[in-house]
């Protein structure tokens, strides 16, 4: 992508350091500059900082890799960084007081 400057071509890169147990990715944004790709960081959480990322997909002579650091889970104390629920779902219970806690409707 980067050798044929495909400069519309955007990739966004959820880096949430889920895999940090078994491997540190370390700088994302530094593994994909030497391929060729213009990098953004943002706050993955923060719609406005996506919108702007996603604007300047395109405005360059290559293409964007926006890394978005978030975290797995966010919002709810109990999800939070918690890799079991990387693999259940939560009872209905559970799912009422997570949703009480966003704010939202049960």
């Amino acid at each position: 992508a980067g050798h044929h400057k495909l400069s519309s071509l955007c990739c966004i890169v959820d880096y949430n350091h889920s895999t940090d147990r078994a491997l540190d990715l370390g700088d994302i944004a530094a593994k994909f500059r030497p391929f060729g790709w213009d990098t953004l960081e943002v706050d993955g959480h923060d719609h406005e900082a996506l919108r702007r990322a996603l604007a300047a997909c395109g405005t360059g002579d290559r293409p964007l890799a926006i890394i978005a650091r978030t975290t797995k889970g966010k919002g709810v104390r109990e999800m939070e960084n918690n890799p079991a629920w990387h693999h259940r779902f939560p009872t209905e219970e559970e799912k009422a007081a997570m949703l009480r806690e966003l704010g939202g409707e049960v």
